[in-house]
């Protein structure tokens, strides 16, 4: 009779590899470019009127009443742009 499982003998597999639990870019989490990259990328400009201005970041333009609250936003934008993207994408996504 042949030698295997089927005939009481145990069976032994390869142990499992260890793998990475960590989760890799584009599945469980989002992975973006460098702070300074992402920076140097976009180009900036700010057009003052009367009364406010508007700052364009890349091919997005965003018009503000006062200058204050721009400067505000422009300021968050430098010191993290992520997060910056991520909260206009939501405005620009509802408008269209």
């Amino acid at each position: 009779m042949p030698e295997g499982p089927m005939n009481g003998e145990e069976v032994h597999l390869p142990p499992e590899p260890v793998r990475n639990l960590e989760p890799t870019c584009g599945i469980e989490k989002e992975c973006y470019p460098p702070r300074m990259e992402i920076l140097r990328n976009n180009e900036v400009s700010i057009q003052f009127f009367s009364v406010g201005c508007v700052i364009r970041v890349g091919c997005k333009s965003v018009g503000f009443n006062n200058v204050e609250e721009a400067m505000k936003e422009l300021n968050e934008y430098v010191a993290n742009p992520r997060e910056s993207v991520k909260k206009w994408n939501k405005v620009f996504n509802v408008n269209e």
